[in-house]
């Protein structure tokens, strides 16, 4: 494994470039449960971008849960060949785009993708982390997989957790053990072995390591420029699904192509049918809001306490992606994001710097602009 890394070091060092066609132009990397999938049914109507390989996932480089760690040592071939063909079965110019989810949370798959494609164009889909987390929670509760065993995940059911006590106590479950992988790999000290280590803690957790948005996006960074990474929100999606098409678009070099007014009617992989193809119809909310699991979640101050503690433990995180935003890296964040992840905890019991301001409650999407919960 040590020599495979080392091996892809040297040749992501060389500067010479491939003669050939790369098998992707682009890749939605994720990040899950930020309505990939909803882009993706939008996206592939236009004649000019093509869905690599026959489903909107591949999971070449890196699976879901069950499937992790990443498995970037495949044997290329695998990936490159099926592109060429299907690049050369469209008998037209195409954008071959890979809209793999669990792209974003993989340490190694940047590399990898530069070393297909150095000009590659990237797209970050994200959202309020905290939805994202309750979103996936609420996925593999009703998909009856939160108690599979994946790779370093206990089997929550055999060390005492059970899926039907509910949201709030998952989070104290669960948060605990990756504050622990961190805190004993000193995984928050500001270096680069600090960094890739906070990084392996956070991916290891399809849950709430997923929503550590900053050391993925940090990832990409490293490894391809500002100008070749465009970050998009949902909550943008929810609100003008063709704004962010548009821009998504012009990212990709494509000139605006003329959708159907059926765009951003529906969500696709959300509560309510689950599935890349399963659309649900769009609602005020988009498709989103807060899904009770069970009767345990009825406990408003369980479940407040829960996201509080949620809420401090993204902030420093949010923080960073709101520094990249004000520094022109990343669009704009959600203006309801810095309201929640931008105050203190005793900016909020002193009313910060506007005394006035309501609290919000993140129970209730349309008070925060949330977005639905596709995947």
């Amino acid at each position: 494994m040590l020599i495979g890394i080392a091996v892809l070091l040297v040749l992501l060092a060389s500067d010479k470039a491939s003669s050939r066609t790369p098998p992707i132009d682009f890749a939605v990397v994720g990040q899950q449960k930020c309505g990939t999938s909803t882009l993706w049914a939008n996206l592939v109507v236009n004649p000019a971008i093509l869905a690599y390989g026959d489903k909107k996932e591949t999971f070449a480089f890196n699976g879901d849960r069950v499937i992790v760690p990443p498995r970037c040592t495949i044997p290329l071939e695998t990936y490159i060949k099926p592109a060429e063909q299907q690049r050369a079965a469209a008998k037209r110019p195409v954008l071959i785009g890979d809209f793999t989810a669990t792209h974003f949370a993989c340490s190694c798959c940047p590399g990898i993708f530069k070393l297909l494609n150095p000009k590659l164009k990237v797209i970050v889909m994200l959202r309020d982390p905290i939805y994202r987390a309750h979103s996936r929670f609420v996925e593999q509760v009703q998909m009856k997989k939160l108690g599979n065993r994946g790779y370093r995940q206990p089997n929550g059911t055999e060390v005492g957790f059970n899926a039907s006590r509910g949201f709030a106590a998952y989070v104290h479950w669960a948060l605990p053990q990756l504050e622990g992988c961190v805190q004993r790999n000193e995984a928050g000290e500001d270096s680069p072995l600090g960094r890739y280590l906070r990084m392996q803690c956070y991916m290891f957790d399809h849950i709430f390591g997923f929503s550590m948005y900053d050391v993925f996006l940090e990832n990409y960074f490293r490894h391809f420029p500002d100008n070749q990474v465009l970050v998009a929100y949902m909550e943008d999606m929810a609100e003008d699904p063709l704004g962010v098409i548009r821009k998504i678009e012009k990212h990709l070099g494509l000139p605006p192509f003329a959708y159907d007014k059926s765009v951003g009617s529906a969500v696709f992989n959300a509560h309510g049918g689950y599935g890349w193809r399963n659309a649900s119809a769009s609602t005020d909310h988009a498709g989103l809001e807060w899904v009770s699991t069970g009767p345990a979640d009825e406990d408003k101050g369980a479940l407040a306490e829960a996201i509080e503690r949620l809420r401090a433990f993204f902030m420093p995180s949010m923080k960073r992606l709101f520094a990249w935003a004000d520094e022109g890296r990343i669009a704009q964040v959600p203006a309801a994001w810095r309201s929640v992840y931008g105050r203190s905890a005793l900016d909020l019991l002193l009313g910060g710097s506007d005394p006035d301001a309501e609290q919000e409650d993140v129970t209730q999407p349309e008070r925060r602009g949330q977005a639905s919960s596709p995947g």
